[in-house]
């Protein structure tokens, strides 16, 4: 494994690809359905996070931003 680097980026990104949880692992079936995508950050790396919009409404290369984290996961909406 590589080593851990923080990183600061603008609070923006591009969706990369995108999955809708519909069958979450225990403890997390409160928020299903949720969207789960890859993001590639502005000037930064590729992430993963959550999406509060729903799949109907996301798109791949659609710009989301970057609104905090909750329960442990980075959030973004569109």
């Amino acid at each position: 494994m590589g080593e851990i680097k923080e990183v600061s980026f603008s609070g923006q990104g591009k969706v990369a690809t995108f999955t809708v949880i519909r069958y979450p692992p225990t403890e997390f079936e409160r928020g299903a359905p949720y969207v789960v995508a890859l993001i590639d950050l502005d000037g930064g790396p590729r992430v993963i996070g959550r999406i509060t919009a729903g799949p109907d409404e996301l798109r791949i290369n659609q710009i989301v931003h970057y609104t905090g984290t909750d329960e442990g996961a980075l959030q973004f909406k569109i």
